[in-house]
């Protein structure tokens, strides 16, 4: 199977002196990785659907050779290290190293209030949620503080990021891929599995459409295919992206006119009160003029 081809050419690689091998997972799908030993699967489990079925290696005393160099446990602690949220400082050193490597110059007030955005009042930093946001920052030319506060912050950004992707569907398809990734959501801010089937029963007589839809939105890393024996499921890729396909019909577009709006509002706010500290300066100079006099 593609799997166990997967494993033996990752065995050749941890077998070769000059070779490192770094191999990025989400923890949810670690349980992929038990077919590397032949460990026992519960068959049918809902909590892993993908175990319902055996390797067609597992249950031998070693059925992995290659592995023996960690072991044959690809999930000891040994060679298992997590990867968590980023602290303000160190998402701070994370943007300035890898703007400095690709010679995107940030403006340090530009990362302090990114950084601020991104960390919210958890005062930590999801990598995902900065990868997404730092290519929408590129991707956009945006470098400096007031650019940032013109696209609407973090949450324009993030918004036309996933237009981008809805609009990737085609003009004929973007409603259905709307549709899908709010159907992919629920009122608790969770990411429900569903099959194509269960997507299908939503969309009526554009239901045709789903297959392309779903293949553009996992290609594009937005939304992960599940395998399971019986049907594939499908679920939203983060739980941060929640609460922005929460939009009803998911108006991303008005909400990136809202956000404009408000930071329009606020510039004009502020030179506003720019005008008025000046009128009350030339006011005061006047009067002392006056007493002068």
């Amino acid at each position: 199977s593609e799997r166990r081809q997967f494993f033996e050419f990752l065995g050749e690689c941890l077998n070769t002196p000059s070779v490192k091998v770094i191999l990025s997972m989400r923890e949810d799908y670690l349980h992929y990785l038990l077919e590397c030993d032949g460990r026992s699967r519960s068959v049918g489990s809902a909590e892993s659907p993908a175990f319902s079925e055996r390797a067609p290696w597992s249950g031998s005393a070693n059925p992995m050779l290659s592995m023996e160099i960690i072991g044959n446990d690809i999930l000891s602690k040994h060679v298992r290290y997590p990867l968590g949220n980023f602290s303000r400082d160190d998402a701070k050193s994370v943007i300035e190293q890898l703007t400095k490597q690709s010679h995107f110059y940030l403006e340090p007030a530009l990362i302090e209030e990114l950084v601020q955005d991104l960390a919210g009042e958890f005062s930590e930093v999801r990598p995902i949620e900065l990868q997404v946001v730092g290519a929408q920052l590129q991707a956009e030319s945006i470098t400096t503080l007031e650019q940032y506060w013109e696209g609407g912050s973090k949450q324009g950004l993030m918004a036309r990021y996933l237009t981008g992707v809805v609009e990737d569907c085609g003009p004929q398809n973007q409603q259905v891929a709307k549709r899908v990734l709010y159907l992919l959501t629920d009122e608790k801010g969770n990411r429900p599995l569903k099959t194509k089937a269960e997507l299908a029963n939503h969309l009526g007589t554009e239901a045709d459409k789903l297959e392309l839809v779903l293949r553009i939105l996992v290609e594009s890393g937005l939304v992960v295919k599940v395998p399971d024996i019986v049907a594939h499921r499908y679920q939203l890729v983060h739980d941060y992206l929640v609460s922005y396909l929460r939009q009803p019909e998911l108006k991303l577009d008005e909400l990136i006119t809202k956000l404009k709006q408000a930071d329009q509002a606020k510039q004009v706010l502020e030179n506003t009160n720019q005008k008025a500290t000046h009128q009350i300066k030339i006011g005061s100079a006047v009067l002392s003029l006056t007493w002068v006099k």
